[in-house]
């Protein structure tokens, strides 16, 4: 037969039977440059060397050990409301009954032993003690943490960042020979100006402002937005 009924016959294209023969799959002879035949004999004996492999599943384990939500709180220092929140975000198996919001222990362990710092830190800084001894912005402080990697840890609704890498990394801004330009955040800008957000944008893209991004934060050229935004003078 011709590739064209090997395909119609298999529910393929004539594509798809010629790739099989190329990969040794399908025994074809070539009787012209533009004819391959079939031999209905070596169709049937591909089909019958290669049937149909069923994969059985290993049943899951069923899930026996459980947290409750008052449990986990008390465990990690998180409130209830942070945990519906990170179920919403990551898998954390969990079951309703009796009223009561049953999680999986495993998962839970899992999780918080992978967010858990290094036991070696014992100091920790708050943002607002960062923003006093160093002067930032809280934004500043938040792109400090996300650019270097600053181990931090929750509780509640508090977070602590690692005194001893904080201090490493303002260590090492401050001992750079080159001073660094000094930027506006975008909120900072739009608070001294009571600027919108659109306002800073076009501003910014109109007089081509040098912007930089750290993290998910913006950062805008102090001296340049105050020249764009200052009020005329006349010498």
């Amino acid at each position: 037969m011709l590739v064209a009924d090997a395909a119609k016959l298999m529910g393929l294209s004539p594509k798809t039977i010629y790739k099989m023969i190329y990969r040794g799959q399908l025994v074809a002879s070539r009787i012209t440059s533009r004819l391959t035949i079939i031999k209905k004999d070596d169709l049937e004996s591909m089909m019958k060397n290669n049937p149909h492999q069923i994969h059985h599943r290993t049943p899951a384990e069923p899930i026996v050990e459980f947290y409750t939500a008052k449990e986990i709180a008390e465990r990690h220092n998180i409130s209830p409301t942070y945990l519906y929140k990170l179920a919403q975000k990551i898998t954390l198996p969990h079951v309703f009954k009796r009223g009561v919001t049953y999680w999986s222990k495993k998962h839970i362990d899992a999780y918080f032993a992978k967010q858990a710092p290094d036991a070696s830190i014992t100091e920790w800084y708050t943002a607002q003690e960062i923003m006093d001894k160093y002067g930032m912005t809280l934004s500043a402080v938040y792109c400090m943490a996300s650019d270097n990697s600053i181990p931090k840890r929750k509780e509640k609704r508090n977070v602590y960042y690692s005194k001893k890498h904080v201090d490493e990394v303002k260590a090492a801004q401050s001992s750079k020979q080159i001073a660094e330009p000094e930027y506006y955040s975008v909120k900072e800008a739009m608070a001294k100006y009571n600027f919108t957000r659109d306002q800073m944008y076009h501003y910014c893209i109109y007089y081509n402002i040098p912007r930089e991004k750290r993290g998910k934060y913006t950062f805008i050229d102090k001296k340049r937005f105050d020249e764009v935004v200052s009020a005329p003078v006349i010498p």
